[in-house]
């Protein structure tokens, strides 16, 4: 399983208790750094872990009447006292779901049965994994699982969450990355625990709801639609100013849609030097749109573009469909020591790269589909007798 999983389903399942000051997911790393040390888990490479063979039966031993498997699920033997079912390719029943009051976690994954599940039957419920599965919409009554902390719709044809999840007060991870979803619920503000919201993948998705930088928790938000103009139904999209509070992220930050930025003074607000633990940052605008951009809008991506500036520990940042001709020079900038991959890509019109070669940590410089380039800046080709790429 991969460690970020792992360290997410852990925290849902309070395996671990919370220390004072530290975070939670910090907490976990430590646990699963010290069974690594003891031999009771294993690294598989590529952030992945297994439990070692041995513990592995040992736990299902001691756990035989809690844990459920998917050729017990549907027969007259299981175990009203399971709290794990799993279903995987098989057959997930309602009714037999209905008998298990004190279920904590169910992972039913390329099942449809649960379209008109009342989950008030399983309202014990902490992790909910339903990758892949196919229904294309959700219970209603998910909304009355107030203990729920995990909830994973990877891969699955729902086209839209319930409103009723705004009212989980505890859930900290929401993932309906590479779903078919195309909105969040208006309301989703209301999770305030959520720390993980992973929505990269979802193709579909044009907007995000506004008032989600009232999520301040967040640690997770892997892609951020502008749209700063209101739906058909009269809800507000989200502004680039929603990212103002978020400073609490961690991983990688995808933008997208930047030709929609309603004012200059909007990013300006977004504060992204603030948000000083953010790994990666990817800016796009929408290729299919770049064509027929006309000369005002340009010079107003650009102008967004120069206000973009990530923090200074950013190790990742890429670039896609910029409309310009030359790109924001602070991207050649010394202070930017950390970057150790720059990917620019789709760049139509792009004629001259910035200088990059004396970043001292990079190590990956990709360049695509950026035709019309004619000079790469050398500005300082001979500063301090320095070589150009160092680590390249």
């Amino acid at each position: 399983m991969e460690k970020t999983d792992l360290v997410r389903l852990w925290v849902a399942d309070c395996f671990i208790l919370k220390e004072e000051g530290v975070k939670m997911e910090i907490t976990v790393e430590s646990c699963l750094h010290t069974l690594v040390g003891r031999s009771l888990m294993q690294n598989a490479g590529n952030e992945k872990y297994t439990l070692n063979d041995l513990v592995h039966n040992f736990a299902l031993y001691m756990r035989e009447k809690e844990y459920v498997s998917t050729d017990q699920l549907n027969s007259e033997l299981v175990s009203h006292h399971a709290r794990y079912v799993s279903s995987v390719g098989g057959r997930c029943s309602s009714e037999t779901l209905r008998g298990q009051e004190n279920l904590r976690g169910l992972m039913c994954r390329e099942v449809d049965c649960l379209f008109t599940f009342n989950f008030v039957y399983i309202r014990l419920l902490r992790v909910l994994d339903l990758q892949w599965d196919k229904f294309s919409k959700l219970s209603e009554s998910i909304g009355d699982l107030m203990l729920l902390k995990y909830i994973n719709l990877l891969g699955a044809r729902i086209f839209e969450l319930p409103e009723s999840i705004t009212r989980l007060r505890e859930l900290q991870t929401l993932i309906p990355c590479y779903s078919k979803v195309k909105r969040l619920p208006n309301k989703i503000s209301a999770l305030g625990s959520l720390r993980h919201l992973d929505i990269h993948g979802t193709e579909l998705l044009e907007f995000l709801p506004s008032e989600i930088g009232m999520l301040t928790y967040l640690q997770t938000l892997s892609k951020f639609v502008v749209g700063s103009c209101r739906t058909m139904d009269g809800s507000m999209k989200s502004s680039l100013s929603e990212l103002r509070e978020l400073n609490c992220l961690i991983e990688n930050l995808r933008i997208e849609h930047l030709e929609r930025v309603g004012s200059i003074e909007e990013t300006d607000h977004a504060e992204l030097k603030r948000k000083k633990s953010l790994h990666g940052l990817h800016l796009s605008c929408d290729s299919k749109y770049v064509i027929e951009f006309n000369k005002a809008v340009i010079e107003k991506v650009e102008r967004v573009y120069e206000r973009m500036e990530p923090p200074r520990a950013v190790e990742c940042f890429s670039i896609d469909g910029y409309p310009g001709k030359k790109f924001s020079t602070w991207i050649s900038s010394f202070t930017y020591s950390c970057l150790r991959k720059i990917n620019i890509r789709d760049c139509k019109f792009l004629t001259n790269l910035p200088n990059l070669e004396f970043l001292p940590n990079l190590k990956d410089l990709i360049i695509s589909c950026v035709d019309m380039i004619k000079v790469f800046d050398t500005t300082y080709d001979h500063v301090c007798g320095k070589v150009a790429f160092p680590k390249l």
